[in-house]
């Protein structure tokens, strides 16, 4: 079976389950700038290099092992200010009239 579109857009559209198989050679989705799935809300998107995973629900990933590499994520200033902690004399008149230890 054959479907194409020689001018302007081609669609396939079921009211029942479609099923894309190959018992013997590969299947291949190629669109010009992206390839999109989606289903019950939660879409797969492949474009500009990047393949986008979006769900309403979590995201489970199923596998003997999992690698994640490459660039991403984004930095985190973890450095203190500058100065001395001082305590709350609030909180240190209520620890020493209980009896605790201040440091």
């Amino acid at each position: 079976m054959g479907l194409s579109a020689l001018k302007g857009a081609s669609r396939m559209v079921a009211e029942k389950a479609v099923t894309v198989a190959s018992t013997q050679g590969d299947v291949t989705a190629q669109g010009k700038s992206q390839v999109l799935v989606n289903a019950a809300g939660a879409q797969i998107r492949v474009t500009n290099g990047t393949i986008e995973l979006h769900a309403p629900g979590k995201t489970v990933f199923k596998g003997a092992g999992h690698t994640f590499v490459g660039p991403g994520g984004g930095g985190v200033d973890n450095t203190l200010a500058q100065g001395n902690l001082k305590a709350c004399p609030t909180q240190d008149q209520g620890a020493a009239a209980g009896g605790a230890a201040l440091l």
